[in-house]
């Protein structure tokens, strides 16, 4: 069964479809646009393979020309060079602002096509059909899409809201293991912040890939309705809807540090929960046995909880860079499981003792 949510964001509303099969609504909705031109599937050749044909065929089912765009797959991929070559490919299509393009990934994929849309011919209308667990329960929802830089991640990008998300929880069952286990780092930080008592279910996802159906349905749909909240109330990030960066000011920094080839975005996000969790401990809010609640469920799902070989000076440089270029550099932290608050003045050495 599908279940729907709408995100009321104030720059557009928008409903985000969630359940087994719900890929198969995408004709109708299409149509239900209104628009008169040609559909873009912007996807990567790793999802491609796996599914492109499905999601072509169903696409041809709109009576509508489909052309595709296949890039690589990876965050080492989510560079301008890559938002090139996907405009480069529709210009020479002749694309219009009546035209469409359907989004068909995950995270890095949903952040470069949509970057895409948002910045050709001023704004073309995007829909995203998220691929990946991360996609579904996070990177899909909200609008904002981007690129990174040599000096750091995310620091070419805007706000930009789809017209539609589909989060079809057929696509999770091809997931590799590395991929499912970085969805289930943001659906573990979800409980961490707003929602302790999905812990339950979490914890019936462990058997990977034999999930319950009914199961993965009901936390995608949590995730999404916790973040659509946010959303609405925080659209550009001015305010709350820095907590949904738990973990990820350390996360960011770690996956720079090693540009974006050894440490995948869920793996640095858990550590740098972990981090997070310790500075909460160190500033006085929760206790030990909070932080060890963190790294049980890190590591009973695979996540790393502990720092690589690291130069944690290089690491702060690049902590640093980020405040400078982005000034969002604070920190999110637990006043208790479920409290998230959010600091910006934070002590060197404390930042020191929570990366050790």
């Amino acid at each position: 069964m599908t279940s729907e949510v709408t995100v009321r964001a104030r720059s557009g509303a928008y409903k985000v479809y969630c359940g087994s099969n719900a890929v198969q609504m995408l004709p109708d909705l299409i149509r239900s646009m209104g628009l008169a031109g040609k559909i873009f599937l912007i996807t990567n050749k790793r999802i491609d393979a796996i599914h492109g044909e499905k999601v072509w065929e169903i696409l041809k089912i709109t009576g509508r020309k489909v052309a595709k765009v296949s890039i690589e797959d990876g965050e080492r991929y989510k560079n301008s060079g890559t938002v090139t070559k996907i405009a480069d490919a529709l210009l020479r299509y002749r694309c219009r602002r009546n035209d469409l393009l359907v989004v068909f990934g995950g995270g890095v994929t949903g952040d470069i096509g949509g970057f895409a849309a948002g910045i050709l011919l001023r704004g073309l209308p995007y829909v995203h059909l998220a691929s990946t667990l991360m996609a579904q329960v996070d990177s899909s929802i909200g609008g904002k899409v981007g690129v990174n830089h040599r000096l750091g991640k995310n620091l070419i990008g805007l706000f930009y809201q789809p017209r539609f998300v589909i989060c079809d929880t057929n696509f999770l069952c091809t997931l590799d293991l590395r991929d499912w286990r970085n969805g289930m780092a943001e659906i573990i930080k979800y409980a961490f912040i707003r929602k302790p008592e999905m812990f339950d279910k979490i914890f019936g996802l462990q058997d990977f890939p034999g999930f319950s159906v009914d199961v993965i349905d009901g936390i995608v749909h949590d995730c999404i309705e916790i973040k659509a909240r946010i959303v609405e109330e925080d659209e550009f990030e001015q305010g709350i809807r820095a907590i949904l960066n738990y973990g990820h000011t350390f996360g960011h920094a770690i996956e720079t540090y090693f540009e974006h080839k050894k440490i995948s975005h869920g793996e640095a996000v858990s550590m740098g929960m972990v981090a997070a969790a310790k500075l909460s401990r160190n500033l006085g809010y929760i206790s030990n046995d909070e932080v060890k609640l963190h790294i049980d469920v890190l590591s009973r799902f695979g996540l790393p909880v502990k720092m690589p070989r690291i130069d944690i000076e290089d690491l702060l440089n690049i902590m640093d860079s980020d405040k400078k270029h982005l000034q969002e550099n604070r920190f999110v932290i637990l006043k208790k499981v479920g409290k998230p608050v959010i600091v910006e003045e934070v002590d060197q050495q404390e930042i020191i003792s929570a990366l050790r």
